[in-house]
């Protein structure tokens, strides 16, 4: 029996035994059943080494049978006890197996490595590498800059009638400078729409890295009326009050308290500065992502995903896409669908980290799978698409699109992938329908997407789209 016949076995019958499995070890899985057994072993040991239990076995036992890894009784014994004493009960199955092969003074490096592995991993040092916030090369990247948008006005009356209230949209710039991937964050029903657009009307230069257009996930619109603004003037007493209160529950609450005090401490510091400059004031705000970063550690979902996407695109702190993965893929584990799509969309680009097609389809399918229309949208775009004939999928393509609404807030993206979904599918009439919508919306715009005629061109010829990465 070969080694890929062996940890086949072994994968299936991890997966049937640990039902409640994390996301990173279901990961791993994916890849033994992409027969990606390198892969799989270097995802196993990633999310062994954050702590995850499954993974710790699997990495055991990998090392125990020599299968993609050195055989090593020593860090076999080493892994498996840790699992063992995180509660894993087939670690203590497998234990009475590797000791029986073990001379005595194997036993005491064993159990040397197991001490020092169970203090390197410890919760807290585990913690303490995640919160380590430091540069790497962030003059290769340049963010999107905003070329042109359109304004959207509040009377004064209207404002004063609805109180205060904020208004959050996230999005992509695309690497064609559009504005795609819309989902609401904060709303107030009365203007949302009418900021999204405003948004959609917007047009960038996009972001690059060393010079070549990459799109920009998670790129944030933050709109506000507040008590705290008299008409155009800024009550800064008012404003400091509330941020000594929310401080206060902070440094005495749980991690939700935490985020409160982060997020609001991050908007003023993008919303007030500049209204404090012009007004030669001088107040300094906290640091968002430190209280960010608190709000991680102490184990809040939303925590782990705000500081994970700004140490991924540095917004208000230096560029760190390896910390800043690692704290998205607790958040992603934990259920947040923000955190599952910006995992697969860089994974699936591999502009900002190493490319991994199986990754980024992976978490875009848990987004998708949670009824986050972004990566439905994704997944059909990538399905009809892909150049790569083990990813292009007619039948995968249809389901993700018929997932989605046609009042879905990204009209571009959705017009645009419904024509390329419908051309795969070899209906080209309904292809060319779609595609001549996709144009008419970016000319109500006022947006130049030059790809958009070539792309109809195509279907008119009875060719598909096909766009690598």
């Amino acid at each position: 029996m070969n080694s890929q016949t062996i940890l086949k076995i072994f994968c299936s019958h991890i997966l049937l035994c640990s039902a409640f499995a994390r996301a990173d070890f279901e990961l791993g899985m994916q890849y033994c059943l992409n027969k990606e057994f390198e892969k799989a072993y270097v995802e196993f040991t990633l999310s062994a080494e954050l702590g995850d239990v499954e993974s710790q076995y699997n990495v055991g036992v990998m090392q125990y049978r020599g299968d993609y890894a050195a055989k090593d009784l020593v860090s076999a014994y080493a892994w498996l006890k840790l699992a063992q004493s995180n509660k894993s009960e087939l670690a203590t199955k497998t234990m009475a197996l590797v000791e029986s092969k073990m001379s005595a003074q194997q036993k005491q490096l064993g159990e040397r490595a197991y001490l020092t592995l169970g203090e390197r991993l410890s919760t807290a040092n585990i913690q303490k590498r995640l919160a380590q916030i430091a540069p790497i090369g962030t003059g290769e990247f340049t963010k999107p800059k905003e070329l042109k948008s359109k304004a959207t006005t509040i009377s004064e009356s209207r404002r004063m009638k609805l109180g205060e209230f904020n208004i959050e949209l996230s999005y992509t710039v695309a690497t064609d400078g559009s504005v795609r991937d819309i989902s609401i964050e904060k709303d107030e029903p009365a203007y949302t729409m009418a900021f999204v657009k405003s948004l959609r009307q917007t047009q960038f230069a996009p972001a690059t890295h060393r010079g070549k257009p990459i799109s920009a996930y998670g790129e944030k619109s933050q709109i506000r009326i507040s008590t705290t603004m008299e008409g155009e003037k800024l009550n800064t007493e008012k404003l400091i009050m509330r941020l000594n209160s929310s401080k206060q529950k902070a440094e005495q609450g749980d991690g939700a308290s935490i985020f409160a005090y982060a997020y609001q401490t991050e908007f003023a510091r993008s919303f007030y500065e500049n209204k404090m400059r012009e007004a030669n004031q001088d107040l300094k705000f906290d640091d968002p992502n430190t209280w960010y970063l608190k709000s991680a550690q102490a184990g809040f979902s939303l925590g782990e995903y705000k500081i994970g996407s700004n140490m991924l695109a540095g917004h208000q702190c230096d560029a760190n896409p390896a910390q800043g993965l690692a704290w998205l893929e607790r958040s992603a584990s934990r259920g947040i669908l923000d955190a599952q799509f910006l995992l697969g969309a860089e994974y699936y680009s591999g502009e900002k980290v190493p490319r991994d097609t199986t990754k980024g389809l992976y978490w875009l399918e848990r987004a998708s799978a949670g009824h986050y229309n972004n990566a439905s949208i994704k997944l059909a775009w990538i399905y009809a698409t892909s150049p790569d004939d083990r990813i292009r999928n007619r039948q995968k393509s249809l389901e993700h699109l018929k997932a989605v609404p046609d009042t879905h807030l990204d009209e571009l993206s959705f017009w645009e992938t419904s024509a390329a979904v419908f051309a795969l599918n070899d209906d080209f009439k309904a292809a060319i329908k779609a595609q001549k919508k996709a144009m008419s919306t970016a000319k109500d715009y006022g947006l130049e997407l030059p790809k958009q005629a070539q792309q109809l061109f195509n279907y008119e010829a009875k060719k598909i789209w096909l766009e690598p990465i």
